[in-house]
């Protein structure tokens, strides 16, 4: 009963934090106790998300040391600190979608500005590589770029000069592993989040 409410929580919280998101599975697992303290994991699997006008086709969230407060006089659920390992997955709609929302505009024009062209449609991801096609349907630059990490930073690379523009960078996120696989852009990384409902 005590689980059925905390997940009933997170689901809720998840859907006010998120414009959109479909919630596969939430599973809370008693994993050992600790000084009269019962610690669980939790494992959250979600699809089609967008969060922050970013839009996400695949998430999962699995942490191992999970500890519930519940507070029924304040917020009915607290999970603070909590370290978490993550994996997402963005398909080439996905970001496209993202870089057409007005509130990253600021990113499409370093990339415009980066690629000395202001006219970008859209990309599309071939061979592990990067292409950014303009609005006339012809590719920007014909050799590619590529995507390399380095711990919260995530770097787009040129191939015929090397010349790099960060894209991302957040402290609180370590990025363990980023890959492309057909046209999907996968990220497993390790970050620190909470939970307040």
């Amino acid at each position: 009963m005590l689980l059925d409410f905390i997940k009933l929580g997170i689901k809720t919280l998840l859907r006010n934090i998120c414009e959109k998101i479909t919630i596969q599975s939430i599973e809370i697992i008693k994993n050992y106790k600790n000084f009269s303290k019962e610690i669980y994991k939790l494992n959250i699997k979600a699809e089609n998300i967008i969060f922050n006008k970013i839009n996400i086709r695949k998430l999962n969230i699995n942490a191992e040391d999970l500890i519930l407060k519940l507070e029924l006089k304040k917020n009915p659920l607290i999970i603070e600190g909590l370290n978490a390992d993550i994996t997402i997955q963005l398909t080439t709609d996905n970001i496209n979608k993202t870089l057409s929302n007005k509130k990253w505009n600021s990113l499409k024009q370093s990339i415009e500005s980066f690629l000395l062209n202001e006219n970008i449609s859209h990309l599309d991801i071939n061979n592990k590589l990067i292409y950014f096609i303009s609005k006339n349907g012809n590719r920007i630059d014909n050799s590619g770029c590529y995507l390399k990490f380095y711990k919260s930073r995530i770097l787009l690379v040129k191939i015929d000069n090397n010349k790099e523009l960060p894209i991302f960078n957040d402290e609180n996120i370590n990025i363990k592993k980023l890959q492309i696989i057909k046209d999907n852009i996968e990220l497993h990384l390790n970050s620190k989040i909470s939970f307040n409902s």
